[in-house]
């Protein structure tokens, strides 16, 4: 079970995430990493119990998500059935 300090560190550091990045994605939890290192590096994780960075992750989890994918376009049927003969012909490996 987490220590009282180190549950007071992670919830401040939860809640100066939330007050600075309100609808964070993944990409903005390096950029806090980095502005913690900076400007209260007392708020990461111990460096002696791992990589500071994957423990801030750990400490963030569920409050940041990540972009939606573009949108990829669909392929015509007429390349779809192509693919789909040669794949039964065993002409296409595997992806």
């Amino acid at each position: 079970m987490a220590n009282t300090r180190d549950t007071a560190r992670r919830n401040e550091v939860r809640r100066l995430f939330q007050t600075i990045y309100p609808n964070a994605t993944a990409a903005e939890v390096l950029t806090f990493f980095a502005w913690l290192e900076a400007n209260s590096a007392d708020l990461l994780p111990p460096d002696d119990q791992g990589n500071q960075f994957q423990l801030l992750k750990s400490d963030l989890e569920g409050l940041f998500g990540h972009r939606p994918a573009a949108k990829q376009k669909a392929p015509s049927r007429k390349s779809a059935g192509t693919r789909r003969q040669s794949d039964e012909q065993g002409d296409l490996t595997p992806v």
